[in-house]
């Protein structure tokens, strides 16, 4: 039997997971003891690993400017076909 485990791309020991979860310390000193990582280090490198960019405030995504654009293009292409067929005397 293989004593490691996958966690989202990081292989943990079986002994280690075992010593964190049985510890009788604080959970930050019980997680730095058995993994050798700080709990905020190890969530900060899972956010990096599972997440894209964080963006604050407002703007727009790059779907939304291009959808936007689209509709703008359509619209303007209907209108052109529209006013083509129309004569004035």
């Amino acid at each position: 039997m293989n004593n490691a485990i996958e966690l989202n791309g990081v292989g943990w020991k079986v002994e280690a997971l075992r010593a964190f979860w049985t510890s009788e310390d604080a959970v930050e000193t019980a997680f730095e003891t058995a993994f050798g990582v700080s709990v905020e280090m190890w969530v900060m490198s899972w956010i990096d690993r599972n997440f894209d960019e964080i963006r604050r405030g407002p703007a727009l995504t790059q779907a939304a400017r291009f959808g936007g654009l689209l509709v703008i293009m359509l619209c303007g292409l209907i209108a052109g076909l529209w006013g083509r067929g129309r004569r004035v005397a």
